[in-house]
């Protein structure tokens, strides 16, 4: 007598449930992306934004070539700098041609050559959308030991060539670009072109007394000019009492002097700023910094539009990495450096009003968008094996002698990252607490994707391949996962 086709099927479910076999659920998906010529440069491969575009540097004769999908362009002496513009696979670098003492520095934006008089490569920058583009470089000096004049070139043109300029910053819509100028340390904001104010020379006692130590240039490093959402412009620049922190015509905050001045002895116990530390969040006017307030000891605070973020004072500023805003600015996640009973420096997260920690070192703090959770990598003793991967203060991976930056899901529930479990092993990347491969080099991601998925790049040997993880696999520990080669 045949079995009736509901029978089969209620005694195969049985046998799954009876034996302990499940489905297999979703595979890893690994993808063949490029494999690397013999004549690659090595650390030269490059992705776009969206991990879709590549680019990569060979050797050609004796000279080097930019190799992408669609073919390999013209041979250079170097090409150095390959990037990306955000949100675009518009691909740009530097060339450089000709003898040391004939050298001649060029910009290929786009795949079209721009010449340059720069002495060296020079910085490129791009609006967020990438439409557009900035390069600016230093002209060969009139004199040995010193550094010639700057040019700025915007989207391919040349637009200025001064002895003293920062770097530009775009608007939000594209239709405006800003920068400084300064001549004999007064500086001056500029707007598509046209001088809108100009500062004073520092005349108060501290902040005279550092000008004489100044770098000449001094803009390019340690002057900020950024148009933060909504088109507001952020202006970090020297004034006549020190430095001044402006949002549009206000001045939020004051300094006499910053953490990159050279301080005489009588000054240095006076209030001071960390520009290189500051941040701005994603989708809010809004910029954080770290601050040190007059007196002895010293005590660092965290400074949000000029004012103080929270309560809480540190003994020093971490220098490894800055605060970090969430989108909408109202949540500030930092590192605080602290003093123990025994004058011991240690290191803490700062995270919603919670301290995680304390820890030997830290780095790579990676807060998600709404700043609700916080991934990091920290270093818990002094062995070499000590650093983990946390989430609000839990480790979920390691240990390991080095980390790279994580990256959460946004409801803090898998991390994903990468860590080398010795200093001569190959780096492994992995989900929570479940290792999934090994890499040589990590080229993009980690990405969280949509369908439940975190994706990396990576380079084994010549093989660069694309990785896509199920997050599921950070909660199923036992289970071997299938996968599926495209």
């Amino acid at each position: 007598m045949r079995a009736r086709p509901f029978a089969r099927a209620l005694f195969a479910v049985a046998v799954l449930v009876l034996g302990g076999c499940r489905p297999d659920g979703p595979p890893i998906e690994k993808t063949l992306l490029v494999r690397l010529p013999p004549t690659y440069v090595p650390e030269t491969t490059v992705f776009s934004e969206d991990g879709k575009a590549w680019a990569l540097v060979q050797k050609a004769d004796g000279r080097e070539q930019v190799v992408t999908a669609t073919g390999a362009s013209d041979a250079h002496d170097k090409t150095v700098g390959l990037a990306f513009a955000p949100k675009s696979h518009r691909l740009f670098y530097w060339m450089r041609d000709g003898l040391q003492e004939a050298t001649k520095i060029g910009i290929v934006a786009d795949g079209t050559p721009i010449a340059t008089d720069f002495l060296a490569n020079g910085q490129l920058g791009f609006a967020a959308d990438g439409t557009r583009w900035f390069a600016a470089g230093a002209a060969p000096p009139a004199e040995e030991g010193t550094i010639g004049d700057l040019t700025l070139f915007v989207d391919g043109a040349a637009v200025l060539r001064h002895r003293d300029l920062s770097m530009p910053s775009f608007s939000p819509d594209g239709k405006h670009v800003a920068w400084l100028t300064a001549t004999e340390r007064r500086s001056s904001l500029v707007v598509d072109g046209a001088v809108t104010r100009t500062f004073d020379v520092p005349h108060a006692p501290c902040a005279a007394a550092v000008l004489a130590s100044v770098p000449s240039p001094d803009l390019p490093l340690r002057h900020v000019v950024k148009y933060l959402p909504g088109g507001r412009l952020l202006v970090v620049t020297r004034d006549a009492d020190g430095w001044g922190v402006y949002l549009d015509d206000e001045r939020i905050a004051s300094y006499p002097v910053s953490f990159l001045d050279d301080v005489p002895p009588e000054c240095a116990t006076g209030a001071s700023f960390s520009p290189r530390s500051l941040r701005t969040a994603e989708a809010a006017a809004v910029a954080v910094w770290w601050e040190r307030l007059p007196g002895d000891p010293p005590r660092w605070r965290v400074a949000r539009n000029g004012r103080p973020f929270d309560g809480i004072t540190c003994v020093d500023h971490w220098k490894r990495h800055p605060p970090e805003p969430s989108a909408d600015g109202e949540r500030v996640t930092y590192p605080c450096v602290e003093q123990d009973e025994t004058g011991v420096h240690h290191v803490s997260i700062v995270h919603d009003g919670k301290r995680y920690g304390p820890y030997e070192s830290l780095w790579g703090l990676a807060p998600v968008a709404s700043g609700a959770h916080v991934a990091y990598g920290a270093q818990r003793g002094t062995d070499q094996r000590s650093w983990g991967v946390y989430v609000d203060g839990e480790m979920r991976a390691g240990p390991f002698t080095s980390v790279w930056r994580p990256r959460v899901s946004s409801d803090g529930a898998v991390v994903a990252w990468e860590a080398k479990p010795d200093a001569d092993a190959r780096g492994v990347f992995g989900l929570n607490g479940r290792t999934i491969g090994e890499f040589d080099e990590i080229l993009w991601g980690p990405d969280f994707v949509p369908d439940d998925r975190v994706a990396w790049i990576i380079r084994r040997g010549r093989s660069v391949t694309r990785i896509s993880v199920p997050l599921a696999l950070a909660h199923e520990p036992d289970r071997t996962p299938r996968v599926v080669r495209r």
